[in-house]
C-alpha cells in the first residue's frame, strides 16, 4: 500500500514571506495598472496639443499664402485687361468709320 506523505508545515517566517510577496505583486499589478492609464491620458493631451499647434500654424501659412497670391493674380489679371484695352483701343472707332453698326450690319 501506497503512503502519502504531506509536506511539512510552513513556518511563520515563510507563511510572512509569501504573504509579503503576493502584496508585493498586487500593488505592482496596480501599479502598472494605473501607470498605463496615466500614459494613455498624456499621450491623449500631448496629441491635441501638437494637433492644435500645426492647425494653428497651417492656417496661418495658408492666410499669408492667400494673401500674396491674391495680390499677384489681381495684379496679373490688371496687366492682362490694360494690355487688351490697349490693343482693342481704336477697334470700335475703327468699326464705325468702316460703317458697321452695333448690330453687324453695315449702314
Amino acid at each position: 500500500m501506497h503512503t502519502r506523505t504531506t509536506r511539512p508545515a510552513r513556518t511563520h517566517t515563510q507563511r510572512m514571506s509569501r504573504y509579503r510577496g503576493y502584496c508585493g505583486r498586487v500593488y505592482v499589478f496596480s501599479y502598472h495598472k494605473v501607470r498605463s492609464a496615466a500614459c494613455v491620458r498624456v499621450q491623449s493631451y500631448w496629441r491635441g496639443y501638437s494637433a492644435r499647434k500645426w492647425t494653428t500654424e497651417f492656417r496661418a501659412t495658408c492666410l499669408a499664402a492667400v494673401a500674396i497670391l491674391q495680390l499677384t493674380i489681381s495684379k496679373f489679371l490688371l496687366r492682362q485687361r490694360l494690355a487688351f484695352a490697349a490693343k482693342h483701343r481704336g477697334a470700335a472707332t475703327l468699326m464705325q468709320q468702316v460703317g458697321w453698326s452695333s448690330a453687324g450690319v453695315m449702314f
